[in-house]
């Protein structure tokens, strides 16, 4: 009858509930964070008017200030759900300003190193959300580095076979085969077993990162990450040759119109898939499409699809058919209208 929850009444039960929400809707928002990051690093390698700078410096500030308080969240939530926190790196020890101050020097150096010429390492990139693949693609591509791309674990070892890297970036969650699976394979084949690995994953959980460094990974990075850590993180692992060029210039026009067309094209194939899921009531795939859906939505900005996709997810979880039908209804109408409004 009162609406005012009583603390004496919230029992930890209640409360692990409500942290374990928290902790899965910060994930969420982690996500289309390497977007908006991931665009504002490109747009900083092009040329640019002087009125535009502050603007994608405020867009940039404004990021890093969201992610920062995402993960403060998401630390809060987990110690409620009883989970231990990792030890702090040696980094994050550094008081604010001497932390400041390393970030400019690093990002001086990247761009001196951006003038001199380009990397020549080939890097495999494993990752089957296209979005995620074609920004980090690009980002190394303006960077100089030879890349191959690969949509799942059984893709990469197949690409291992035919040809050489010097280092791979590996997204953890895939169909076919995942990342873990993917990484113990290659830590067990002799002529990759040296291959540095780097975890490249949406999952930032606390312990997410040892279960990556477990199964063979060399390191782990979080999406979504700056351009300056990624580089900095393959620079750990490997020596990179610089040759004496310029580097390519990356046009942002060039991007967006790359990335709509492949959006509502990949959409369309997922509700197909979706639909026909449902109406076999195969709930796996329900869950594994409903999952790529909200994550390629979310990419792209598209929140309330993302938020559909995701209802959808937990529906299929609980095997809820009548939910599923009706937000099937939901996002079908919400994807036509996306349609009309691209193509009018």
């Amino acid at each position: 009858m009162d609406s005012v929850i009583n603390p004496q009444n919230f029992n930890k039960s209640e409360s692990s509930l409500l942290a374990n929400r928290l902790v899965n809707i910060m994930h969420e928002l982690r996500t289309p964070m390497i977007g908006i990051l991931g665009s504002v690093e490109l747009l900083e390698q092009e040329p640019i008017l002087e009125e535009q700078t502050e603007h994608i410096q405020t867009i940039r500030t404004c990021g890093e200030q969201l992610l920062q308080t995402i993960n403060e969240i998401l630390n809060v939530s987990t110690i409620e759900l009883g989970l231990t926190t990792s030890p702090p790196r040696p980094a994050d020890l550094l008081s604010s300003a001497t932390d400041q101050k390393r970030m400019e020097h690093n990002q001086n150096i990247l761009h001196l190193e951006t003038l001199q010429g380009l990397y020549s390492a080939a890097v495999l990139i494993v990752e089957d959300n296209s979005l995620n693949q074609k920004l980090i693609s690009k980002i190394l591509l303006n960077y100089g580095f030879e890349v191959s791309t690969a949509v799942n674990g059984a893709e990469c070892l197949t690409q291992l076979a035919n040809s050489d890297f010097d280092i791979i970036l590996m997204d953890m969650q895939m169909p076919v085969m995942d990342g873990y699976e993917t990484t113990r394979r290659i830590r067990s084949t002799p002529a990759w077993s040296r291959i540095p690995i780097i975890a490249v994953t949406a999952n930032a959980f606390i312990g997410d990162e040892k279960k990556c460094l477990d199964c063979g990974c060399s390191s782990y990075l979080a999406k979504p990450f700056r351009t300056e850590d990624l580089i900095e993180e393959i620079k750990n692992h490997i020596q990179v040759r610089i040759k004496n060029t310029t580097a390519p210039t990356l046009f942002s026009d060039e991007i967006i119109h790359d990335l709509l067309p492949e959006f509502l094209e990949s959409l369309d194939k997922m509700l197909a898939d979706l639909k026909a899921s449902i109406a076999s009531r195969d709930f796996s795939v329900i869950i594994d499409t409903s999952h790529a859906i909200k994550g390629t939505a979310g990419m792209y900005g598209f929140g309330q699809l993302s938020k559909l996709a995701f209802l959808m997810e937990q529906a299929a979880r609980d095997k809820a058919v009548n939910k599923i039908d009706m937000l099937f209804t939901q996002l079908s109408s919400s994807v036509s209208e996306l349609n009309l409004v691209v193509n009018y």
